[in-house]
């Protein structure tokens, strides 16, 4: 595909190659990030709503992501949505300590030749957020801040290239070309960016999912949600792309989107942002009641 390229755009091809390789985007971008919590919102009982407002508003953990958290700090759903991104913005802003360090991501090993996994990093600390939140002799300051972390990784981990991975570093390696456009980027910050965007355009079926299939989300543990997740990312955003050649190597060519693969892409985003909002609410809504989501 690179013979259509430009010069220009070649050398930034190459470059983007070599330094990039290996780096993934955040999940979802932040559009993706706060319509999920803005679906949550929706869902929260007022108990639920009055906890986070109320934490959220209890301190400051960084300067800068919390200004933009606070943008209108007298409207709840507006700093809540806020919150979304703040896990994001700790690590690339003022690089908040043990945030700043954070794994977004479990890495579940799709391919035969790659070792089983020995923790799963995000869920894990997603799981002890969520117990840290409801733990009444935790300060207000790990409650806040355990709150912000579970508002994040209830998205990221709910994104398929943020559960599982091949030999491409969730996809992080796999160079595609979206749709028309001639500039590749890689298949993970499709999934983060070009998928949000999709299914942002066609918002009425998110909705329709939430009205006709919420009850049917809120069922199952985290840990059956999480395999749903990898076995999506393993049917669809790998094998329906890559085919038999999902546990080779990546190869450095850039692969074309083609309009099948970005209309199954952009069902699966639609799903995975309507479970995301609305199992955070449910998380949250049993937060409030001092419960903790299994």
């Amino acid at each position: 595909m690179l013979k259509y390229l430009t010069q220009s755009n070649i050398l930034a091809v190459l470059l983007f190659i070599l330094t990039n390789q290996f780096s993934v985007a955040h999940a979802w971008n932040n559009v993706g990030h706060r319509w999920i919590a803005d679906i949550a919102w929706n869902r929260m009982t007022p108990k639920a709503q009055n906890m986070a407002f109320t934490l959220l508003t209890s301190g400051v953990d960084s300067q800068t992501c919390d200004a933009r958290i606070f943008a209108n700090p007298t409207n709840p759903e507006d700093v809540f949505v806020g919150a979304a991104t703040w896990l994001d913005c700790s690590r690339g802003a003022d690089k908040i300590p043990v945030y700043e360090s954070y794994v977004h991501a479990d890495r579940y090993p799709l391919c035969p030749a790659m070792p089983p996994p020995q923790s799963y990093p995000a869920s894990d600390e997603l799981k002890k957020a969520m117990a840290d939140l409801v733990n009444p002799k935790n300060t207000i300051q790990l409650r806040r801040e355990s709150l912000k972390v579970i508002i994040h990784l209830v998205g990221d981990l709910h994104q398929p290239l943020h559960t599982a991975t091949t030999l491409d570093h969730l996809g992080g390696g796999t160079m595609v070309i979206p749709g028309s456009q001639e500039v590749p980027t890689n298949l993970h910050a499709y999934w983060d960016s070009n998928v949000v965007a999709m299914a942002k355009a066609d918002k009425a079926t998110v909705n329709n999912l939430i009205k006709t299939q919420a009850a049917q989300m809120e069922q199952g543990t985290w840990n059956e949600w999480e395999q749903e997740t990898i076995v999506e990312a393993n049917q669809v955003a790998y094998k329906a792309l890559l085919g038999s050649v999902m546990c080779n190597k990546p190869s450095g060519t850039p692969i074309t989107i083609t309009p099948q693969y970005a209309s199954e892409a952009t069902r699966l985003g639609e799903l995975k942002i309507a479970q995301a909002g609305i199992r955070l609410a449910l998380i949250l809504n049993l937060a409030s009641m001092g419960r903790v989501q299994q």
